[in-house]
């Protein structure tokens, strides 16, 4: 995270959990808080669950991202709006 606040001209911080699902609700909230918008890429695009998907979803929506890159557009709007989460897209 140290890494992201650190370029000043990044205006935009793609959330991306390549390995393991690391990132933390302080760590949105300290990068809005420096005036990033941050946009997470959806745990399917990396091979997990659809469990880990949905909960990660609700999860980011609670925490303030921008916006969620997925494959299941569709899906993630219904969840969100049933949770009365942000929508994903």
């Amino acid at each position: 995270m140290k890494g992201a606040l650190a370029i000043e001209a990044a205006s935009v911080i793609w959330l991306d959990e390549f390995d393991r699902l690391w990132a933390t609700a302080a760590d949105v909230r300290a990068l809005t808080a420096a005036g990033r918008a941050v946009y997470a890429i959806s745990p399917e695009i990396h091979g997990f669950s659809e469990a880990d998907r949905v909960r990660r979803w609700k999860e980011f929506a609670s925490w303030g991202v921008t916006g969620i890159c997925t494959d299941f557009p569709d899906q993630a709007r219904r969840v969100l709006s049933a949770g009365g989460g942000r929508e994903g897209s």
